[in-house]
């Protein structure tokens, strides 16, 4: 009854203003207690004399599409809440090396400032062999459809950074880069050669 009335009261405020609306999206009850979503066009008609006698109204189900698009949001969502739960740096980036997203929890893992990130390729920010090297691991994961693996060491402010990036295909032209800092590791395996060495020296 709500909706009948709703539904009347749009009809009629188009027959009053004398405009119509075209391709808005509004739900329905269905007689099942269920929901849909149309897509509706409502214009006012006239008669010969140019008088306004009515309004037309024609309607598309558009449920599907509105389901999908829900499907979509919720998805998304739930990705960046994992990705906001990794400690990893995560990059998306094309074939020729342009950053079209990213997510960094910590900045001072950064080689360029966060604001220059997105819309440059990484050969025009990161040193030429880190770059160089990394383009080609995007091109494999691109071209094989296969997880590539790459470790390497950065000099940064606070001191040479080791990390691990691993590269994975995510459309025919765009990979997804989730790139670790491993230096913690790296200093602990050193110590540890370190340790084997001299305990086998005595």
């Amino acid at each position: 009854k709500d909706q009948a009335e709703l539904y009347r009261a749009d009809d009629q405020a188009v027959i009053s203003s004398g405009i119509p609306k075209v391709n808005f999206e509004e739900p329905q009850t269905t007689p099942d207690g269920g929901r849909m979503w149309l897509e509706t066009s409502k214009i006012p008609l006239h008669d010969a004399a140019g008088m306004l006698i009515g309004v037309m109204g024609t309607y598309s189900d558009i449920t599907p599409r509105k389901r999908d698009q829900q499907a979509l949001v919720e998805s998304e969502t739930r990705t960046r809440a994992i990705i906001a739960a990794l400690p990893d740096i995560v990059f998306v980036v094309k074939r020729d090396g342009t950053v079209v997203e990213y997510y960094a929890p910590q900045e001072s893992d950064l080689y360029v400032p966060a604001e220059q990130i997105v819309g440059t390729r990484i050969s025009e920010s990161l040193p030429p062999p880190i770059a160089t090297n990394l383009l080609k691991f995007i091109g494999a994961a691109l071209d094989t459809n296969s997880v590539q693996r790459y470790e390497y060491a950065m000099p940064l402010p606070k001191g040479e950074t080791y990390f691990e990036a691993r590269f994975s295909a995510a459309t025919n032209d765009t990979t997804v880069v989730v790139v670790r800092n491993v230096t913690d590791q790296k200093h602990a395996e050193t110590e540890r050669e370190r340790f084997l060495t001299q305990l086998a020296a005595q």
